[in-house]
């Protein structure tokens, strides 16, 4: 609701109760203070915190806008996050407390939750192996992988196209079942900042670089108080009662292409895990990893252009886990399966509508129906009748590739993978190039 509104409405109260009660006013005279009532409620062990960035005062009265304004961040402390999702007794059966593998009674490994696929292992592995901070620091420590996903958004419907950028935080423990059908599973724990500026700033470099500067220091900040739990266990009462001494881990982000472009300092166009030449990128390439990109700047630290030209790199970005012990952010990156796979192939490069061929279940709107935005469920929806509705209208061939398509996406988004589901995908994948 808008402020404008929200000032009538309260306007409306007042005039009731002084009518009712002789004299006396509404508990909140305007929106700002219904506002601040609420921000000042501290419900819960995780309440909403706000940083705010200074100000330069270096800077020459004839400065930018954008760089005399002070940016807030708004979060929540994901440790505490972390120990309210971990004591939910409603996630007593949907949790794994160690890294396991699954073997189905065919004698077929089989990889459905996150403690279930080799990266548990590797990262447990991986700690307890540290010279430093492993050995018998860590010994019988339950591992506790960090999920993060983040995705600008606009909220066109009620609030005049107002955006924001929330980012999300889970663990890896929980089951598939339990992210997806439980509301305190994936919980937001930042807004982060959105810089604006004048139109004729939209391709300074300046400008650029400062918004990707403060995606960055934002994530690290909101991020900071998880560094002592990736050393030293934190004791931490779990879903099925137990205390269990717990060791953190950043191991994925969930995000989209862009983002995924913000969050590993890389060129557009380039590749965020690998290092094939954004001219040829089915060409394979060595994985891009902390140590290589460090390497890099060591050796052609000035040389701005050669980064930028020959390995995709922005040396003015740092990734947020470089302040984070064992976090690589290319081997965080998570691929997007709604924006990239089915919004991202599917909508805009497979799917381009003039004219709807009349088809059970489709409705046909002969003047357009001129979605202002198109979501995730559209897609989906339009993907479960598209190729039988266009099936007599192209070329045998084109049918073939989005029939693979189809069938990756179907795939992809199976809750449980198997070896025979792995070489169905590849497969796929091998038919829709081909074809």
């Amino acid at each position: 609701m808008s402020q404008p509104n929200i000032n009538e409405l309260l306007d409306l109260w007042c005039l009731d109760i002084q009518r009712q009660f002789n004299g006396d006013s509404a508990p909140f005279g305007n929106h700002q203070e219904l506002l601040e009532t609420i921000d000042s409620i501290q419900d819960g062990s995780a309440p909403w915190k706000c940083l705010e960035t200074q100000i330069d005062e270096s800077f020459l009265p004839d400065a930018p806008e954008w760089q005399k304004t002070s940016y807030q961040v708004w979060y929540r402390n994901p440790d505490m996050v972390i120990a309210n999702i971990l004591k939910n007794p409603d996630f007593a059966n949907e949790f794994d407390p160690a890294p396991y593998v699954h073997v189905g009674r065919d004698g077929k490994r089989r990889w459905s939750n996150m403690m279930s696929g080799n990266f548990a292992y590797r990262q447990a592995t991986k700690i307890y192996d540290d010279p430093e901070t492993g050995g018998d620091k860590v010994l019988g420590a339950m591992y506790c992988p960090i999920i993060l996903g983040a995705d600008k958004t606009t909220v066109s419907v009620a609030t005049g196209h107002v955006e924001y950028h929330p980012l999300y935080l889970s663990i890896g423990n929980l089951h598939n079942a339990a992210c997806q059908g439980h509301c305190n599973s994936v919980v937001p724990i930042g807004f982060l900042a959105i810089p604006k500026a004048d139109r004729k700033y939209d391709n300074d470099p300046k400008f650029r670089t400062f918004k990707k500067q403060l995606y960055q220091t934002s994530i690290a900040a909101i991020l900071r108080s998880l560094v002592p739990g990736m050393t030293t266990p934190v004791l931490r009462r779990c879903p099925d009662g137990y205390y269990r001494h717990v060791i953190y881990d950043l191991a994925a982000f969930i995000a989209d292409y862009p983002e995924q472009v913000l969050l590993a300092g890389v060129v557009q166009g380039w590749c965020c895990w690998c290092t094939a030449h954004f001219s040829d990128l089915d060409k394979p390439g060595e994985p891009r990893t902390r140590e290589w990109v460090d390497t890099l700047f060591e050796h052609y630290q000035g040389e701005a252009d050669v980064l930028w030209d020959n390995y995709g790199i922005d040396d003015d970005v740092l990734p947020f886990t470089h302040h984070f012990p064992r976090a690589d952010i290319h081997e965080m990156l998570t691929a997007d399966l709604l924006h990239q796979v089915v919004k991202g192939c599917f909508k805009d490069m497979l799917v381009e509508i003039s004219l709807v061929p009349p088809f059970p279940g489709l409705r046909h709107f002969p003047h357009g129906r001129r979605f202002k935005q198109w979501t995730g469920d559209d897609s989906k929806a339009l993907m479960k009748v598209f190729l039988p509705a266009i099936s007599e209208y192209i070329p045998e061939e084109m049918t073939k590739c989005l029939s693979s398509f189809l069938d990756f996406c179907y795939l992809a988004r199976r809750n449980d993978f198997t070896t025979d589901t792995i070489t169905e995908l590849q497969n796929a994948l091998h038919s829709f190039c081909k074809y």
